[in-house]
């Protein structure tokens, strides 16, 4: 039935609650159990669960559950939802990758016999809409199918291609054969660096701290040549690796690049506050502040003043909620040298060693050879 998943997720979530599970404020799809100073949390998607906390606690969950509902123990986690979960408890690091998924897509699209390439999309290609009928690719179903299996592998643990599916995302009605040229090319890149995903864990000396999450926030100015409007795109970091990422077109036109960099700020800064609202959750640790990082000296002037009005008076007041939690100390936006802006990424398609060198910083790994 059309219904059938929320029946379950309620028939479940009431089952919890009468074992004293609770319903996270942040994900409603997270639950947590503390008692005598041990944790418990699970993490729900349909039918699959992951259960992470103390041993005692997780064998009594399963004992319970498996009482009310017929259930399968898989025991350790080393694959959920098509994500392979690598652990190495020698060196205290965990890595999420998806090379069976990718491979598939590789072999479905016959594409497993294409030349290496190593960045996403073409930095020399700049993409738009087509100017002659001719332009257009015959199979648009066939881009929509790539596009979309892409998709699921930049939404899961590989945010190396996010800003190619946020920009080949904009044709799926109408692709020229430039477009399905280089959906290909993120696919073949794909299977090129197959074995790579997200390492936590892992030692990585930047300008903060190891165990502090923390953000980067970027945008190209008005960088789709046909409507002119600039994309957003931020990425924030946990650990050692990203744990939230975005690249999408903003709904309305800057007028600056100081402005759609501030639009951009704003953006990262909703996620901020929610990662904010989770931590508090995990209890991870005592976070009460995110720090963001700008390359915009203009944007980050206008999160914490208001002696520009005449540039700023026009921006939605919807974008300004940034300047209320910069004020009560939730959000610092800090300066940060464009080199070594990790939301580059997410904005534009780079050159190869830039995009190696972000990627490394934010996936803990270098592309494979």
């Amino acid at each position: 039935l059309k219904n059938s998943a929320k029946a379950w997720f309620d028939t479940f979530s009431s089952y919890l609650k009468s074992l004293g599970y609770t319903q996270s404020n942040y994900d409603d799809c997270l639950w947590e159990y503390k008692k005598h100073g041990k944790k418990l949390y699970i993490i729900v998607f349909v039918d699959d669960c992951l259960v992470i906390g103390d041993d005692d606690y997780i064998q009594d969950f399963i004992s319970k559950v498996s009482k009310k509902f017929k259930i399968r123990d898989l025991g350790e986690a080393e694959t959920f939802l098509g994500m392979e979960i690598v652990r190495n408890r020698k060196n205290r690091t965990l890595k999420i990758k998806q090379t069976k998924y990718i491979d598939n897509m590789a072999k479905r699209f016959g594409l497993t016999d294409a030349k290496p390439l190593y960045t996403p999309l073409d930095p020399k290609v700049d993409l738009q809409k087509y100017k002659d009928k001719t332009e257009l690719h015959p199979d648009n179903e066939l881009y929509r199918s790539i596009i979309g299996s892409v998709m699921y592998a930049a939404q899961l643990c590989r945010p190396d291609v996010m800003y190619a599916v946020c920009k080949l995302s904009r044709y799926l009605n109408e692709p020229t054969m430039a477009h399905m040229t280089q959906a290909k090319r993120v696919l073949i890149y794909l299977y090129t660096t197959k074995n790579n995903g997200i390492t936590y864990g892992k030692k990585i000396h930047g300008i903060i701290g190891h165990n502090i999450i923390y953000g980067y926030a970027d945008a190209d100015f008005a960088s789709d040549l046909n409507s002119r409007k600039s994309t957003t795109g931020w990425i924030f970091m946990y650990n050692g690796g990203a744990i939230s990422w975005r690249s999408h077109q903003q709904s309305v036109t800057a007028l600056s690049t100081s402005e759609a960099e501030y639009m951009a700020l704003s953006d990262a800064a909703k996620e901020a506050r929610s990662l904010l609202k989770l931590n508090i959750t995990l209890e991870t640790n005592s976070l009460q502040n995110i720090k963001i990082f700008e390359d915009n000296r203009g944007a980050l002037r206008w999160t914490s003043t208001l002696s520009e009005p005449n540039r700023t008076k026009h921006i939605d007041v919807a974008y300004h909620h940034i300047r209320e939690w910069v004020r009560i100390g939730s959000i610092s936006i800090l300066p940060v040298e464009t080199s070594l802006q990790l939301a580059d990424a997410m904005t534009k398609a780079l050159p190869r060693p830039q995009h190696e060198f972000l990627m490394e910083k934010y996936c803990g790994e270098t592309t494979a050879f």
